[in-house]
């Protein structure tokens, strides 16, 4: 009974070092950051454009929007995008506070963040989509808003919802 634990131990060993066995392969950089609560926050007050995945494990919609959000990524650093690809664990007590803060009640969840603000929330699920609406962000200006009018004629897409807290009218008027 040794002999044959000890031929089996040593079969084993063998065939743990063949060459022929796969070689592991390392993973390959991302340009997406995992993030927890803390670094999240922290990351709110340094970057001035971060995009942010709420995402849940055991969502398959989730699942298959990684390799989609990986290669947008990808492409948006490729291109010059300023935007800071991120993405959170949304499930559980640890990330309760940011999905109440942030409205997040359905995953995935898009969110830009320009200096911390959330600015819209949005569900598109293509590399296009999601280029478009990071585009659409970096080239909206606010001094191109003058009215609740021009406010409702910014083009945001679908699945996103709009919130005009205010149009202030200083009432400065430049006479000559």
């Amino acid at each position: 009974m040794k002999t044959w634990i000890i031929f089996s131990l040593l079969l084993l060993s063998i065939y743990a070092d063949s060459p022929n066995q796969a070689a592991a392969t390392p993973p390959k950089p991302s340009n997406v950051t995992e993030l927890t609560e803390v670094v999240f926050l922290e990351l709110l007050k340094n970057e001035k454009y971060i995009l942010v995945s709420f995402y849940t494990d055991y969502c398959q919609h989730c699942k298959d929007l990684v390799p989609i959000y990986e290669e947008a990524a990808t492409v948006a650093k490729q291109q010059g995008s300023p935007f800071v690809f991120t993405r959170i664990n949304a499930y559980g007590e640890a990330t309760y506070k940011i999905r109440e803060r942030y409205n997040v009640t359905s995953f995935p969840t898009l969110i830009a963040f320009i200096r911390g603000i959330p600015v819209v929330s949005n569900r598109d699920t293509t590399i296009p989509e999601i280029l478009s609406f990071l585009q659409q962000k970096i080239s909206a200006k606010v001094g191109d808003i003058k009215t609740v009018r021009d406010a409702t004629l910014v083009k945001y897409g679908r699945g996103f919802r709009v919130r005009l807290l205010a149009v202030i009218n200083l009432g400065h008027s430049h006479q000559r």
